[in-house]
Parts: C-alpha cells; structure tokens; sequence
C-alpha cells in the first residue's frame, strides 16, 4: 500500500513544499492549483491548522503566521483545509448528537 504514488507523496512534505511554491509561478500555478485540488492535503499544513501554528503565541519569532501569507492561492489553499475541517468536526458533532 505504501507503493501508491499518494501514500509516497503524502510521506514526503517536501513535494508540497515544492508544489506550494509553484503556485508563485504564474505560467505553472493553474497546474499546481489543479494537482493540490486531486490529492489529500498536506499532512503538515492540517496539523499546523489544528495546532494554530503561527496563531497562537510562539516563543519563535520567525515562525511566519499561517494565514499571512503573500500568496493568495496558497491563502486559499489552507483555507480550503480549513474549511474541509470545520465541516468534517461539524459532522462528527451532528453524529455524536443523533447517536445518544
């Protein structure tokens, strides 16, 4: 299973680091836009999300806050796990509701 070019991306955050950065690229962003879209999210950005990485108050002060970024298709990206988690936490609570 972890033969599957999406189990050998999701294990090397590297690649959507390098993925992220095309999307400064304006002849290759709509292809990273379209790539990003077809695989899961990257693992480190959900857990960055999930821990409020550059929200809260770090003791790093170069830790660049999460949602300050300069690029406006990486901004939607997170927003776009964002979202995907708020609605997946809003379904769990709507099932944990109709189960007691």
């Amino acid at each position: 299973m972890d033969d599957l070019p999406r189990s050998i991306i999701l294990l090397n955050p590297e690649f959507y680091e390098i993925v992220l950065s095309l999307l400064d690229n304006e002849k290759l962003k709509i292809d990273a836009i379209t790539l990003l879209k077809r695989l899961p999210a990257s693992p480190v950005l959900v857990k960055e999300i999930i821990n409020l990485k550059g929200i809260k108050k770090e003791t790093n002060s170069e830790v660049e806050p999460l949602l300050h970024t300069k690029n406006s298709s990486k901004l939607l990206y997170i927003l776009t796990i964002i979202e995907y988690l708020m609605e997946n936490s809003s379904s769990h609570a709507e099932t944990s509701d109709t189960s007691t």
